[in-house]
């Protein structure tokens, strides 16, 4: 009974793992401009 949801999760992570290094946003999150971009914490407070 779980071996059809099962075997669809496994398409969809070998999708995901073959579709990865040609993602236009992951490339630019992991590349040259993810390597450049600072994010700063949240501030629940007035930071100075």
């Amino acid at each position: 009974m779980l071996i059809p949801p099962a075997l669809i999760g496994l398409i969809i992570f070998i999708y995901g793992i073959s579709s990865v290094f040609t993602d236009q946003s992951t490339s630019d999150i992991c590349g040259r401009l993810g390597q450049e971009t600072f994010m700063c914490p949240r501030c629940d407070k007035t930071c100075p």
